[in-house]
């Protein structure tokens, strides 16, 4: 079979091809925060990151065991080629000469990676750097994760987020008449007040118009605390309007008839009973 010889495996990417390549070409310094169980660190002993003939030195993790890889560097921009020359480490123990070969071949806005290690036997006996190969696909798919476009994702979680935070304070709200409830149990006077003042961060006029027409998003919102709503009489939008909310303070469940003028709260069983 000869003692020179070769691996690759090519694969498809999600992120942008040219992106990808960029950060393999002059970025790969960030490959320690998108693969840190695999890589550890690089140190640059001789030029930059950007420049061919640069020299640098890895810290990884494969098969369990901390090892190190001295590489000089070669970069084909017209064939958006990396290609890594070792030049001593863990590896060159193993093999009398290892040389890592990163090819992107874009595809549209997206594209697949090339990884081909090639390399050279001290003996015929001695085994084909398959572990190697893996260990180099594992941490180019790490890579590839780490800067596929999370967009949608991300305006997703933002109008979640800013749904409950608006949301979620019209709960306060709904309590508060609970806490005079039970005020008013203990004795404390015929009437009270308790209130509290507090910032939000959506919009206001949009957090009113929350309040005011559409709470009937409330249960969708949180529907842990607040399990539904009824009209009983009149609409979503009209002063006077009475509605009877199911919802959860602790482990009790209660019901809560309102109207413009009065509130009265029962626990859910003695509602259903006609207490």
């Amino acid at each position: 079979m000869g003692l020179e010889g070769k691996v690759e495996e090519e694969f498809e990417i999600n992120s942008p091809a040219d992106k990808f390549y960029k950060c393999l070409s002059s970025e790969l310094h960030h490959l320690p925060d998108a693969s840190p169980a695999k890589v550890q660190g690089a140190e640059i002993l001789d030029g930059d990151w950007v420049t061919s003939g640069s020299v640098k030195l890895w810290n990884y993790t494969i098969d369990g065991v901390q090892e190190v890889f001295k590489e000089k560097v070669e970069i084909d921009e017209e064939n958006k080629t990396v290609t890594m020359v070792g030049v001593s480490g863990h590896v060159l123990e193993k093999y009398k000469a290892y040389k890592i070969v990163y090819q992107v071949f874009p595809k549209g806005e997206l594209g697949t990676v090339k990884l081909s290690l090639i390399y050279e036997k001290f003996k015929e006996t001695d085994g084909e750097p398959h572990n190697y190969l893996q260990f180099g696909v594992d941490f180019l798919k790490d890579l590839d994760k780490h800067l596929t476009p999370k967009k949608d994702k991300e305006k997703l979680l933002l109008l979640t987020s800013e749904m409950c935070r608006s949301v979620i304070q019209c709960v306060m709200l709904i309590q508060l008449p609970f806490l005079w409830n039970q005020h008013y149990k203990k004795g404390n006077g015929s009437r009270g007040k308790v209130e509290e003042e507090l910032e939000i961060n959506s919009p206001a006029d949009k957090f009113f118009k929350r309040l005011s027409p559409e709470l009937h998003h409330l249960p969708d919102a949180s529907p842990d605390k607040v399990q539904g709503a009824e009209i009983h009489e009149g609409d979503q939008v009209t002063t006077g309007s009475v509605k009877l909310w199911n919802y959860t303070i602790g482990t009790y469940e209660l019901v809560m008839s309102i109207n413009l003028r009065s509130v009265q709260i029962v626990p859910r069983d003695r509602y259903a009973s006609g207490l």
